[in-house]
């Protein structure tokens, strides 16, 4: 009979992806809805308004999954043969084809010669190419304040996952086990420090508190929290813990979310840099503590089935291609400025989600996930080869 308990961290829990669409619906709706309503829009937009606010916090949902993820595959394969360069190999895989490919498309597209304001947005306040070449466009953004361009803004967080990844590495590498739980813990309260020190000593350079890693690393160290309550080396207390047990620490945590929502905080501001970054990380992570702690005993339907886990699934994807897409669609279209309030709007916003729904399908299924499963026939083939000279060698 299997255990009543959530599943380790080494089995595929579904609610994750459906966290992970969730994090992409809300980037979704803040970039191709809750942007295009104009400043002031009384009636139903008005009130789309205030209940989209904090939806530019999905990144926020997305470092807490990939803590919890990243930790929970480095503390599982530690100790295995050349277990840090699977890792990184099998992280190029997932990450680095589409982001290149993205990045030819960008410098093939910025020279073509078309007159519309949607089309001049995607390649103004342009970064240098080294920046994008090196993952340090996040860097370069908050040290000289100034933005990329829309056709890879979004890009800024995956720099930040990488260098997470980097940290993550090093920790499972250099830290002795009796020491594990204290570094991440001492991780997240640096977190803090650097956003309030921030706060304190640049008060108005609300990009370094958003975009910096050092600032944004406390929901990755939640995740890898969470990934040390189920993991094997601890006994995997977490094992015991109800979903009931978390349910009034999640309703508490998502009544202090309601309130951000209702005052409509706003990404960047001394209010967010020393209140609700921190604020949300930990509701994002009790939401996740909450979905692996239900997977062993039954799931959350909505995230183990249906639309969400298939958006999750996608997710790269959508997250990186949306917003060329979506000014693209604009310039082809000549759509004005905040279209969606108009009467048109809806039925634009449905063909513009369905072209980018469309087109990262097709990159999952024709591109991403060949090369990954490609990846990871050539590391079998590898051991195969490796067994056989340890056999005969």
């Amino acid at each position: 009979m299997p255990s009543a308990g959530a599943p380790p961290p080494s089995r595929r829990i579904p609610e994750l992806d459906g966290l992970r669409g969730l994090a992409c619906l809300m980037i979704l709706l803040r970039h191709l809805v809750l942007l295009e309503i104009p400043p002031g829009t009384k009636g139903f937009w008005g009130g789309m308004n205030i209940l989209l606010s904090q939806t530019w916090s999905g990144v926020d949902l997305f470092f807490v999954l990939s803590g919890f993820l990243i930790f929970s595959k480095l503390m599982q394969e530690k100790g295995g043969r050349d277990w840090i360069g699977r890792f990184w190999l099998d992280r190029g895989f997932r990450l680095l084809p589409l982001y290149l490919l993205l990045l030819l498309c960008y410098y093939a597209l910025r020279s073509l010669p078309i007159a519309s304001p949607f089309w001049a947005a995607l390649f103004q306040d342009r970064l240098p190419g080294w920046a994008h070449l090196f993952f340090v466009q996040n860097w370069y953004s908050a040290i000289n304040a100034q933005s990329d361009s829309e056709f890879l803004t979004v890009t800024w967080s995956l720099c930040a996952e990488i260098e997470f990844y980097l940290l993550a590495t090093l920790l499972v590498w250099l830290v002795a086990r009796r020491q594990f739980i204290a570094s991440l813990v001492s991780c997240l309260l640096l977190c803090w420090l650097v956003r309030f020190a921030l706060y304190i000593y640049q008060p108005g350079s609300f990009l370094l508190a958003y975009l910096l890693p050092p600032a944004r690393m406390d929901g990755f160290m939640l995740g890898g929290l969470i990934a040390c309550l189920y993991a094997p080396q601890w006994g995997a207390p977490g094992a015991g813990i109800t979903p009931k047990l978390l349910s009034l620490p999640v309703a508490i945590l998502g009544l202090g979310f309601a309130v951000l929502t209702l005052n409509r905080v706003p990404p960047s501001g001394e209010f967010s840099a020393t209140v609700s970054y921190g604020w949300l990380a930990i509701f994002y992570a009790s939401a996740v503590f909450y979905a692996v702690a239900a997977s062993g005993r039954g799931g959350i339907p909505l995230l183990r089935r249906g639309a969400l886990p298939a958006l999750g699934t996608i997710s790269y994807g959508v997250y990186l291609i949306h917003l060329p897409v979506h000014y693209m669609f604009n310039a082809a279209l000549g759509s004005p400025d905040a279209y969606v309030t108009s009467a048109r709007g809806l039925v634009c916003l449905f063909a513009e989600l369905l072209l980018t729904l469309t087109l990262a399908s097709a990159s999952w299924f024709l591109f991403e996930r060949r090369l990954i499963r490609w990846g990871k026939a050539r590391m079998c083939l590898k051991d195969e080869k490796d067994g056989d000279e340890r056999i005969y060698g």
